[in-house]
Parts: C-alpha cells; sequence; structure tokens
C-alpha cells in the first residue's frame, strides 16, 4: 500500500526584528533546512531538520540581516575535505549510470542527479510536471549504492510554505560539480506560488472559509505578485549518505513578517505499511 504524503511543519520567520525570536531570521529571507538520506537510512525518507552532515563542516549558516538581493541571502557555499561527491545534468549519453532505478524512480533525461560512494539522488528539472509538487526543481529519486540496496522507494520532496504555498523553481545550475573536489552543490532559483496540491480551507472538517482569519499566516497573500523569490541549495559531501537541503526566502519588499510557517510536504513514493495503535504493522 502506498501512503501518499506525510505532512512535517517547522515553524520558522521571516522579518527582520531588532529582537528576533525565532530559530532564523533574515532580512526578507530564511532558511528551512533538512536532510534528505539515501533510502533504507533511518525510519523514513525524511529526518526533519539537521545541521551539517558527512566530511567536512558542512554547508555554513544564512548571512546576516542584510541581505538586498535573493544572491545576497543564499547561504555561502560549503566546503569539505575529500572528493567523490558528483552533480551534473542527465543526458541521453549518461542516463544509464546517472538515472535510478526502483519502486518510486522518475527521473529522465534533462534532470539533474547527484551521487557519492555511498548514494545517488535525483532532482527533477525545473517546469510544470504531473504530480503533488507540480513545479519541478525537487528531489524525486534517492536510493543507497552497492549490493544489497532495493533501489528507489524515495517520492519527492515538496517545499511547503505559509501553508498554502510552494516554491516554483525556474533555473537549476551545478554551483559545484565536484571536479576539484570537496562537495558537490546544485542551485535553484525560484518564486513562491500557491500549492495547488493542498488547500487548507477545503481540506478542514467543513470548509469553514473562516478558517484563514483564525491562522497566524495570511494563506490567501500573493507572494508572486510582490515580487518574492525563493531558492534552494543541494549539499553531498563527499563520504556522506545523505543530501543537505537549504531553502532560502526573500522578500522585497518593505513589509516586516511575523511568524510565518515552512517545512516539506513528502511523498513517500513507494509501498509503506500502515501502522496503528495496538494493530502495528500491516
Amino acid at each position: 500500500m502506498r501512503r501518499t504524503t506525510l505532512f512535517a511543519l517547522p515553524w520558522l520567520i521571516l522579518s527582520c526584528d531588532d529582537e528576533p525570536s525565532g530559530p532564523a531570521t533574515n532580512v526578507g529571507a530564511v532558511e528551512g533546512e533538512g536532510e534528505v538520506p539515501g533510502e533504507g537510512e533511518g525510519e523514513g525518507p525524511s529526518e526533519g531538520e539537521g545541521e551539517g552532515e558527512g566530511e567536512g563542516e558542512g554547508p555554513p549558516p544564512p548571512p546576516a540581516c542584510s541581505a538586498g538581493s535573493l544572491d545576497e541571502a543564499f547561504p555561502p557555499l560549503p566546503t569539505a575535505e575529500g572528493a567523490g561527491a558528483e552533480a551534473g545534468q542527465v543526458t541521453a549519453d549518461n542516463a544509464s549510470r546517472r538515472l535510478v532505478a526502483g519502486l518510486a524512480a522518475k527521473g529522465e533525461v534533462g534532470d539533474w542527479y547527484m551521487e557519492n560512494d555511498h548514494i545517488r539522488v535525483v532532482v527533477q528539472r525545473p517546469g510544470r510536471v504531473w504530480g503533488p509538487g507540480a513545479n519541478g526543481g525537487q528531489i524525486i529519486d534517492a536510493t543507497l549504492k552497492g549490493e544489497g540496496t532495493t533501489g528507489d522507494h524515495f517520492g519527492e520532496l515538496i517545499p511547503w510554505f505559509n501553508l498554502g504555498h510552494t516554491v516554483a523553481i525556474d533555473q537549476l545550475e551545478v554551483a559545484r560539480d565536484g571536479s576539484e573536489g570537496g562537495p558537490a552543490v546544485i542551485r535553484g532559483r525560484g518564486r513562491v506560488v500557491v500549492l495547488d496540491f493542498l488547500n487548507v480551507v477545503s481540506a478542514s472538517a467543513d470548509g469553514d472559509p473562516t478558517i484563514p482569519n483564525s491562522m497566524v499566516c495570511d494563506i490567501n497573500r500573493d507572494f508572486d505578485a510582490e515580487g518574492w523569490e525563493a531558492g534552494v541549495t543541494y549539499s553531498l559531501m563527499p563520504g556522506a549518505n545523505s543530501v543537505h537541503v537549504q531553502w532560502t526566502f526573500f522578500n522585497p519588499t518593505d513589509t516586516a513578517w511575523g511568524d510565518i510557517g515552512q517545512g516539506f510536504l513528502v511523498d513517500t513514493g513507494g509501498d509503506v505499511e500502515i501502522f496503528s495503535p495496538l494493530n502495528g504493522f500491516g
């Protein structure tokens, strides 16, 4: 049986207060972090928030409260010792080596890959696609390498912003391909748009239209019209068995925001067993 989605919502701050009160604050920019391990590690496809991983010090923290653009708000590129991490685009010539097999595998020519000695992941190319994450730019395949692995059982890691929004990645690029050693890094840029897959009001028990008025977030806000930008940094360290994911949001307006929810909607992808109290799995 396939379980369609799992929701996780850490609460972050998007504002520039003199006295910040939250886990992260920038001028119009905030970083959301998560770890995406290869299939078979831990108890699920996402380990929530994490600080660095693999060999080396891991990705550095986001810049201070002075960003004037999305590029300035991006965290510095990570550094690490060692070699073996790679990143690039999947082509017809390398697809047999760079794509993964498995029950949930969806990668195609035109997508992007990251791999080292332990894992391989595929990042979907930008553009409108069919699925819960309809905008591309997300990790869609992940698997361990070597004998005894069962292939890809990872569905998709989708940014979930302000309860009713997500990110449409318009551009992906290889920031570091690993050819000179150190981490492999893929970076994407895009916009904050409506999350088509999840309508918070209609998903409630009675579809109560007053729900938005009782929430901390303004789920009807048009971030795209206000010019908000968003970016993602995927970092794979040499010798690591997980990818470090950092989301960055840039608010170009003069309006300081308070609490805004940012987390991940995770499509589990493969077959899973349902767990219920008393009955256990099955």
